[in-house]
């Protein structure tokens, strides 16, 4: 697993993409694959909204759970990716 932070400009009100890179180096399947991470200390979890093209905060959010794939074959890679 690899995470990067895709930010240029970290200052106060600027929004800040996190993304996880899950490989299975294994040469069997991995089944039901959970990502979980913990949100950033001093940042709030945001959410785009497609409604109104918005980022709009969820302060309640203190961490970060994906059940991102049943089944991740050998060789296979995805990514997710969350934003404060």
């Amino acid at each position: 697993m690899n995470k990067i932070v895709e930010a240029v400009d970290s200052t106060q009100g600027k929004i800040i993409t996190y993304k996880i890179t899950v490989y299975n180096d294994g040469t069997a399947p991995a089944y039901n694959v959970v990502i979980h991470d913990t949100v950033p200390a001093n940042t709030t979890y945001v959410e785009f909204d497609t409604t109104t093209n918005q980022y709009v905060e969820k302060p309640s959010t203190t961490s970060i759970t994906s059940v991102a794939k049943e089944i991740l074959a050998a060789g296979e890679n995805f990514n997710i990716s969350f934003s404060v």
